[in-house]
């Protein structure tokens, strides 16, 4: 039988896991996450500055 000590991870199935990623992918993950968390800010950004414009 193989290795039994601790979780694989859920991404790529590497031993050992920390929760259900490796530290690598969870890494990935975490960057992925703040680029798309940065594309969204600056979508909403612009939409609110064009919704504030001014009537006159």
């Amino acid at each position: 039988m193989g290795d039994t000590s601790g979780p694989t991870c859920a991404t790529c199935g590497q031993r050992p896991a920390e929760d259900t990623q490796c530290r690598q992918c969870r890494e990935e993950r975490q960057r992925r996450a703040e680029e798309e968390f940065a594309v969204w800010w600056e979508q909403l950004a612009r939409s609110r500055r064009a919704g504030r414009r001014p009537s006159g």
